[in-house]
């Protein structure tokens, strides 16, 4: 979860530049880590181990795109 004291801080500086802003309720926060690469490419690729590929670094849209990686590794032929 966020800190309450850093919402607070975020949002003051907000309505400063949105004055409608000071109308908004907060629901609900979130926190947490998103693994994702400096340039915002996800790292698909096999490894030194046999049969080990790695599949990460997507973000916040691994939640649909590491299935699909996963699907078409699926496919690579099996010793």
């Amino acid at each position: 979860r966020g800190s309450f004291h850093v919402i607070e801080n975020q949002m003051s500086a907000a309505v400063e530049l949105f004055p409608i802003f000071a109308r908004a309720h907060l629901l609900r926060t979130w926190g947490g880590i998103v693994d994702v690469t400096l340039d915002a490419s996800p790292i698909v690729s096999k490894t030194e181990v046999d049969q080990l590929y790695i599949n990460c670094g997507w973000g916040t849209g691994g939640f649909k795109g590491a299935p699909a990686a996963g699907l078409t590794y699926a496919h690579i032929p099996q010793p």
